[in-house]
């Protein structure tokens, strides 16, 4: 992921590839097993940057697609905190 930072903010953006993702159920879902061609997704980020902890969010954009399924958006939204040292 490449980033760019001003004085407070940083923003970030990224290609993610997943390789052979698949889902395997167990107990009342053990027939959920799935397997998916390779996936190219995007990936965005944007934090606030303290003097030694930033604090953002970072958005995963990816859709699975296999023989026996239909496509699945595998998108995802998460919240970071990290530390500097």
């Amino acid at each position: 992921m490449q980033f760019f930072r001003s004085d407070k903010i940083r923003f970030g953006a990224g290609i993610s590839y997943h390789i052979s993702p698949s889902i395997n159920g167990s107990g009342f879902a053990s027939d959920a097993d799935f397997d998916f061609d390779n996936a190219l997704g995007f990936v965005f980020e944007v934090d606030y940057l303290f003097s030694t902890v930033s604090v953002g969010g970072r958005y995963s954009m990816i859709e699975y697609s296999g023989d026996y399924t239909k496509d699945i958006d595998g998108s995802s939204f998460d919240l970071i905190v990290s530390v500097r040292f």
